[in-house]
């Protein structure tokens, strides 16, 4: 059986991001940032657009967080329709999605 993110041919999903420290140096309290970023995943590399909320909190932590999801399509991944049938077998054959939304929340020191 294939799996669906085949996990042990491709362990790691990479998302590399160029932030704008005069940006972050200049925020009192929040900010919402439109960023460009590359996601590394599958064995494909493609440019995704995130919007995201930087805020500072205690300690001079910078917390960054999603404001939308990024929506991946497994298509421009070359993720076969064939791991996304036979996933679809595990979970009572429910119609899935072929498209993956994605949010995170950062913390930094």
């Amino acid at each position: 059986m294939s799996y669906f993110f085949e996990v042990i041919k491709f362990p790691k999903a990479i998302i590399r991001a160029k932030v704008d420290t005069g940006k972050i140096k200049s925020i009192s309290y929040y900010r919402k940032i439109e960023m460009p970023a590359i996601l590394e995943f599958h064995g494909k590399t493609k440019e995704i657009k995130l919007n995201i909320l930087v805020a500072k909190t205690y300690g001079n932590r910078l917390l960054i967080t999603s404001m939308q999801p990024a929506i991946v399509n497994t298509d421009d991944y070359g993720i076969p329709a064939e791991n996304l049938a036979n996933l679809a077998k595990t979970v009572g054959r429910l119609n899935l999605s072929n498209k993956v939304a994605i949010n995170f929340v950062l913390i930094f020191k």
